[in-house]
Formats: C-alpha cells, sequence, structure tokens
C-alpha cells in the first residue's frame, strides 16, 4: 500500500527523507518558540506551523486525486502569501527584524515557487530540484530567524503602556 501511496505522490527516498526531516525541523522550531518566545513569537509559530502543514496536505491532497499534477499556483500563493502578510503584521506591530526576515524570506520563495510552476518542469528534472532545494533552504533560513527572534525576546525590554521612552 505505501508503495502506491508513494509512487502516486511523487515521492522518492530522498522526497521522503526531506519532508520528515523538514516536518520534525519545523515541529522543534514552533515548540522553541512557543516555549521560548513570548505572545508574537507563539502567534508566529502558530501560523508558521498552521500554513506548512496545511499547504502540505493541500498539495499531496492535489496530487492524490490528480494523479501526478501539482497543485495551482493560487494554492501556493495563499499560503505562500498568507504567511508572509502575517509575519510581516508582526514584524511591524512588533518592531522586530527577525519577523522581517522571515517575511522577506517568505517573499523570496513565492516568487521560486512562482518561477517553477512558470516553467513547467516535470519533477525530478535538475531545474525543478534545485529550485525545491532553495525553497527548502529558505523554509530553514525562516526557521533560523524565528529562533532569533525567540531567543532575543529575553533580550528585550518589556513595552509597557502609557509610558514613553
Amino acid at each position: 500500500m505505501w508503495s502506491e501511496i508513494a509512487s502516486r505522490l511523487h515521492l522518492t527516498p530522498g522526497n521522503e527523507v526531506g519532508l520528515v526531516v523538514g516536518m520534525l525541523a519545523m515541529s522543534l522550531t514552533c515548540a522553541f518558540c512557543w516555549v521560548r518566545g513570548e505572545k508574537p513569537d507563539r502567534i508566529g509559530a502558530v501560523v508558521f506551523a498552521t500554513c506548512w502543514i496545511g499547504g502540505q496536505v493541500v498539495e499531496l491532497a492535489y496530487i492524490w486525486v490528480s494523479r501526478g499534477d501539482r497543485p495551482p499556483l493560487l494554492s501556493d500563493v495563499f499560503w505562500d502569501a498568507g504567511l508572509a502578510l502575517a509575519f510581516l503584521w508582526l514584524a511591524l506591530r512588533g518592531d522586530n527584524l527577525w519577523f522581517g526576515a522571515v517575511a522577506l524570506c517568505q517573499g523570496v520563495q513565492l516568487a521560486l515557487v512562482a518561477a517553477d510552476q512558470a516553467m513547467h518542469e516535470p519533477l525530478g528534472t535538475p531545474l525543478a530540484s534545485a529550485l525545491i532545494r532553495s525553497i527548502n533552504l529558505l523554509n530553514f533560513a525562516m526557521m533560523a530567524a524565528m529562533i532569533g527572534s525567540a531567543l532575543a525576546a529575553t533580550r528585550r525590554p518589556r513595552r509597557r503602556g502609557g509610558q514613553s521612552s
């Protein structure tokens, strides 16, 4: 049964490992931000996990139903742009450059996803593989920035309402 699922979803041993490592890294990052960070870090962790898991579920379901086609670009735009806008809002609201870096990386990732879909390269070709690796590296950069924000949360002075500096 797993071989049928893997073949319909175009999962190779390398893809399976990448998916598991990515999900594990995302889970650990979000858990760290939840435990160590402040309220904006927790909001970012929830948004990041929701968009990552939601996007993966929609993508895998679409590939399963369509028997191998990639999901439409609009699906990626929904998840990626939503994540970028959420982190941009958190960055501007909390004056947090770490979240600004996450929003920037997500914007670059959205551009790479759009380029990947516009080229119509079949999965497994060198160009498609390079773009997917770049997207994965950007995901790790976003997670590193989220961890940086949570670590910096302990060093940030607490803001108090009504007081000016």
